[in-house]
């Protein structure tokens, strides 16, 4: 996944607090504005002095960020994307796609959507919102929908948002140019128009989704891409609740590519042809495969034993 360096974002926290503090005395004035800029930037400011002013790239990085509850969002983070995890943190066996949105992304977006687009300094601070952390904000929003694809697609319920071509290429770590010449009505990566409002300033608008179940089948054949493993048996669980057999065995599908299997890997398992497993995947009613696909993503989840994704 492309994902900007630890020292990257710790400059870009320290470039938006700098700006912060420009508000927060300009906001306040006189004194009051002053100190609030020396407990933001932990540096002792004296009236007159616009913090825009007093820093520059060398005494930028002096300004401390560990004890600060934004710094552990950006780290935590950064390190769940890292893993691959689908959980609760780069450490966790569970799937939950609410946690990285709740935890990290809606503080993070909160941050970057509160910085002003100008400044009064001698330089120009007012790009600040862009940068390491608006990077790796997005790089979150992409893996926050694939995770919801996999949480909500392995219960039965197909209707997340799919992923923009920009999602996807962040994700693969691959350029967008080239991702896009892969998406399209009728390629290797069907896409289907989904209009959406973003959601913020620094939130990018999707026009078009990529078909999940492609977007997964590509990701998951790319060299070295692996999820973080979860609990064996959860998804055991999960499509034991499932009565439709139809709408069972597509959440076998996606269970499936948790496990590294490809439509192409799946289809070699069960002597199967491959078109049959999309056309599953598009719901048309291929009941008895639905059915060799759900027991046979069961057993595999049964014997499945945690590993380490490759970094």
């Amino acid at each position: 996944m492309r994902l900007p360096s630890l020292s990257e974002l710790q400059k870009h926290l320290q470039t938006t607090l700098v700006v912060n503090a420009e508000v927060q005395y300009l906001a306040a004035g006189g004194k009051l504005g002053a100190q609030l800029a020396s407990l933001i930037t932990g540096t002792n400011f004296e009236e007159g002095t616009l913090p825009t002013d007093a820093f520059d790239d060398a005494s930028i990085s002096t300004i401390p960020i560990d004890h600060l509850s934004i710094y552990r969002c950006v780290v935590e983070l950064r390190q769940l994307l890292e893993s691959r995890s689908l959980g609760y943190g780069a450490d966790s066996e569970a799937l939950d796609s609410d946690f990285i949105a709740q935890e990290y992304l809606d503080f993070l977006e909160l941050h970057l959507s509160a910085l002003p687009e100008m400044t009064y300094g001698g330089y120009d601070w007012g790009g600040c919102r862009f940068g390491a952390m608006r990077d790796l904000l997005l790089a979150g929003r992409a893996w926050h929908r694939l995770v919801s694809i996999i949480d909500l697609g392995s219960a039965g319920d197909f209707h997340a948002d799919g992923l923009t071509a920009t999602d996807l290429a962040l994700i693969a770590d691959i350029e967008l140019r080239s991702l896009r010449n892969l998406v399209g009505p009728n390629k290797k990566l069907r896409s289907q128009e989904h209009y959406q409002k973003a959601s913020s300033n620094v939130g990018v608008r999707g026009f078009a989704t990529i078909n999940s179940f492609d977007a997964l089948d590509w990701l998951v054949q790319r060299k070295g891409f692996a999820f973080a493993p979860v609990k064996a048996g959860l998804f055991v669980e999960r499509l034991d609740r499932i009565s439709d057999p139809i709408a069972r065995g597509r959440a076998a599908l996606i269970a499936s590519f948790v496990f590294e299997k490809s439509f192409l890997a799946l289809a070699e398992d069960l002597q199967e042809e491959v078109h049959r497993l999309r056309e599953l995947a598009d719901g048309q009613c291929h009941y008895d495969l639905a059915e060799r696909v759900a027991r046979h993503v069961m057993e595999i989840d049964k014997r499945w034993a945690s590993k380490t994704a490759p970094a």
